[in-house]
């Protein structure tokens, strides 16, 4: 993570639980998918760790991995449990140990964070490390990012603006090659215009190659929705992948 990135969400982490509030339709699936009590969970790129908390209230063995320390020392400071809040990037997930559980029922990446890995090799080698620490006849990946690959290139996609604190949070999507989109972020104080933005590179997901590299790794059951609550993909920006381990 560069400096202007780092800052960007040590500013954005004073708002992050209230721009992205748990929703009711995820906690559902990914209960459904195995976070149950008892049952070893990661949250993988967990920002402020509102849904690992959340777990962990419903007595799921819950975990989460950032690579923001803003975001981590949030989620620490907010937890009754601290130590499940680990500083590291999700790149790194196969050579983690302590405080993490060896293995997992359920690994979950959720708010587009997988997009944010730097090309098709690294979403390889993360689905890789992933598929190395499920286990269970019942073990599941959830991941969850924005369908992109319909923007043309040279064309943008403007999300709705999200408000919190007397703040508002702007994105927009602009596709400048075809893997690649520019993400552009802006969180603006509506009392005095003050604006702080950033512009990141993001890798173009796309959809069938996420299928097949999934199947690469031995997950031979695969669903794709259109969101959390099991939408049809012609309905909707976003995609939530459900794969099964063979």
């Amino acid at each position: 993570m560069n400096l202007e990135t780092a800052n960007f969400y040590r500013k954005l982490a004073g708002i992050y639980d209230e721009l992205f509030p748990v929703e009711a339709s995820t906690m559902q699936f990914l209960n459904e998918a195995g976070a149950r009590p008892g049952r070893p969970v990661l949250d993988l790129a967990c920002g402020s760790g509102l849904y690992t908390e959340a777990l962990l209230r419903e007595g799921v063995d819950a975990y989460g991995l950032d690579a923001s320390p803003d975001l981590i020392e949030r989620a620490r400071a907010r937890s009754s449990h601290p130590e499940r809040f680990v500083l590291a990037d999700m790149r790194e997930i196969g050579s983690v140990t302590a405080p993490l559980p060896p293995l997992f029922d359920l690994v979950f990446c959720i708010g587009n964070s997988i997009s944010h890995l730097d090309s098709a090799a690294e979403v390889r080698s993360v689905l890789g490390s992933v598929a190395g620490i499920l286990d269970g006849p019942d073990a599941r990946v959830v991941i969850q990012y924005v369908e992109m690959e319909e923007i043309p290139v040279g064309s943008a996609r403007n999300l709705p603006a999200l408000r919190a604190g007397g703040g508002r949070f702007e994105r927009r999507y602009v596709r400048t090659e075809w893997h690649r989109v520019t993400f552009e972020a802006a969180l603006v104080d509506e009392d005095t215009d003050e604006r702080d933005a950033i512009r990141n590179e993001l890798l173009v997901l796309r959809t069938a190659e996420l299928v097949d590299w999934l199947g690469e790794f031995g997950f031979g059951s695969v669903e794709v929705w259109g969101g959390f609550e099991r939408q049809p993909i012609e309905d909707s920006w976003v995609r939530v992948v459900a794969a099964t381990p063979e």
